[in-house]
């Protein structure tokens, strides 16, 4: 019920709410085990599509760092496709590019987002 009530918020046009969707659920990704992370895979595609602005969009692509690499990096491709300028397509692009070529340290792919993150 919980999961659900998080992707109608997302979906709805209440941007007040919205805005404290991302502190409601960052604690929770930190301790979810490998095995509840499906679960969570939809509210962060809604969440991606509806983040409406860079800054937003970079916090849930740094959020699903949380999950287990194959899912984040398949959450970022995603991000990539809803960045709306072209400093946020190539933040998502240096991570994305750094986890083809091995890298697993989620603190050094979060460097690569925070980096943009910064900039704004």
């Amino acid at each position: 019920m919980f999961l659900e009530k998080l992707d109608e918020t997302l979906q709805g046009n209440d941007r007040f709410l919205k805005q404290y969707v991302p502190q409601i659920l960052d604690p929770r990704l930190r301790t979810l085990k490998p095995a509840e992370e499906e679960r969570y895979l939809p509210i962060l595609s809604t969440a991606l599509g509806s983040a409406g602005d860079s800054k937003t969009l970079l916090r849930y692509a740094q959020m699903s760092l949380d999950l287990s690499l194959p899912r984040a990096e398949a959450l970022l491709n995603e991000a990539r496709a809803h960045a709306t300028d072209a400093d946020t397509s190539a933040a998502l692009e240096r991570t994305l590019d750094l986890i083809h070529k091995g890298e697993t340290r989620v603190d050094v792919l979060n460097e690569t987002l925070f980096q943009a993150l910064e900039e704004e």
